[in-house]
C-alpha cells in the first residue's frame, strides 16, 4: 500500500467563514419618562386643570348668584364635569406612552362634548333687570356650537390615534418623546 498523506485520515473540510454576528441593536429613538415622572407631573396638572375647570368657575357662579344673576348650569354640574374632565385628561398625560392613551382622549372628548352639550340644551339666558320689567335674552347657541368644533376634533384625533397603536404600538413614540 502506497502511502498517501491524509489517505488515510482524511483532513476534516474547511469550516467556512466565521458565523456572522447579529448587528448590534439600533438605539430606542425616543426616550419615555418613568411612570413616577408622569404622575407627578400629573398631579401638578391635575391641580391646575381643578383651578381652571372648577375653582374659577364656581367662583364667577357664586358671584354671579349674588347679585341674582343665574347662569343656566347649575354649580354642582359644574362641579362634576370639571372634576371628571379634569381627572381624564390628567390620565391621559399619565398613560400617553401606552395604548391606552387613545381610549382616555376618547373619554375626555366625549365628556367635554357632553358638557357642551348640556350647555347647548339651555343656550338661552334670560337676565331680568332688578326692579324693571325689563327681561333680556340672550341666546349663544352658536356660540356653543363653535365651541363643540374642538373636542369633536379631539374625539376623531384620539380615534385615530387608539387605530394608530393598534396597528403600529411604538411608531408615535418617537414624536411624543423624542430624545
Amino acid at each position: 500500500m502506497s502511502a498517501t498523506p491524509g489517505a488515510a485520515f482524511p483532513l476534516p473540510p474547511s469550516p467556512g467563514p466565521a458565523p456572522a454576528l447579529p448587528p448590534p441593536p439600533l438605539p430606542v429613538p425616543y426616550r419615555i419618562p418613568s411612570l413616577g415622572y408622569r404622575l407627578t407631573i400629573g398631579s401638578f396638572r391635575f391641580l391646575l386643570w381643578v383651578i381652571a375647570l372648577v375653582i374659577v368657575p364656581v367662583a364667577v357662579l357664586g358671584y354671579l348668584q349674588k347679585f341674582s344673576l343665574g347662569f343656566p348650569i347649575s354649580i354642582e354640574t359644574e362641579v362634576v364635569y370639571g372634576l371628571v374632565l379634569s381627572a381624564l385628561l390628567t390620565a391621559r398625560y399619565v398613560v400617553k406612552p401606552t395604548r391606552a392613551y387613545g381610549p382616555v382622549g376618547i373619554a375626555a372628548a366625549a365628556v367635554t362634548i357632553a358638557f357642551f352639550v348640556t350647555l347647548l340644551l339651555q343656550a338661552t339666558y334670560h337676565l331680568n333687570v332688578p326692579q324693571t320689567p325689563l327681561a333680556i335674552s340672550v341666546v349663544f347657541a352658536r356660540f356653543v356650537e363653535l365651541l363643540l368644533i374642538v373636542p369633536s376634533l379631539s374625539l376623531l384625533a384620539a380615534l385615530v390615534t387608539t387605530i394608530e397603536d393598534l396597528r403600529f404600538p411604538t411608531e408615535r413614540l418617537e414624536f411624543d418623546f423624542p430624545l
